[in-house]
């Protein structure tokens, strides 16, 4: 049937993607139209995935127009895609408009799309997006930091030796586990366990504060990613 075909070609979309073969994952989108068959919404998100993995934004970026001019809605696995490669990049800049499209479409970022986002703020050095990002992520989209994006927002401020934020985001970020796990009325669900930094995070932390000259601290923070990695917690 139609749809079987469609199907079949999706999975050879995402073989090719995998293979980094993008001229021969677009192929497949021609193909499908001398079929005389319509692409779908899944179509459109494998090559968008297949050229963000070659890093090839630029075709990314052609594929939403395309997708859209078909009639096709993006939806936040789509967004997800392409703004990934716009982080990796360090487009960091037109990730923040892509995610205002998103956003204006009434497409809300998930944890996913906003972790990609402060990671491509921490790889880059884009410490003075991370605040803002953050309290958009708590308060305009409701979502909860995972311990992951913590961490990305966590040292990308210790780059700039923003310590005491990055302190202060780890202590909010706690407090919050703590609320949850203690406003749960469901006896079977198990606490939220309370965030604890990485040896990674730790040692961040501890560079930041011995640049500032805050001994104490950068030993506290030496000490603790010790003995994380000391017991196989961290490598």
């Amino acid at each position: 049937t139609p749809k079987e075909r469609v199907i079949a070609i999706n999975k050879r979309i995402v073989e090719l993607g995998r293979d980094r073969r993008l001229s021969d994952a677009l192929a497949q989108l021609e193909s499908l139209t001398a079929q005389k068959l319509r692409p779908t919404a899944v179509t459109f998100n494998v090559l968008i995935g297949a050229a963000t993995r070659c890093g090839d934004n630029a075709c990314a970026a052609r594929l939403l127009t395309k997708m859209r001019a078909d009639g096709l809605a993006p939806n936040v696995i789509t967004y997800a895609s392409v703004l990934k490669g716009l982080c990796l990049s360090g487009a960091l800049d037109a990730a923040d408009e892509l995610l205002a499209d998103a956003e204006a479409k009434g497409v809300l970022p998930n944890e996913r799309v906003c972790t990609a986002f402060l990671r491509g703020c921490m790889v880059w050095g884009e410490v003075d997006r991370v605040p803002k990002f953050v309290q958009r992520m708590t308060s305009r989209w409701n979502l909860t930091l995972s311990s992951t994006a913590i961490e990305y927002a966590g040292r990308a401020l210790c780059m700039g030796l923003r310590v005491d934020e990055a302190e202060a985001l780890l202590v909010e970020q706690q407090q919050a586990a703590a609320s949850s796990g203690s406003n749960s009325s469901n006896a079977y669900i198990p606490a939220a366990q309370p965030f604890q930094p990485t040896a990674a995070l730790d040692l961040a932390l501890a560079e930041a504060h011995a640049s500032l000259s805050q001994r104490e601290e950068a030993e506290l923070r030496l000490y603790r990613a010790e003995r994380r990695i000391a017991s196989g917690v961290d490598t």
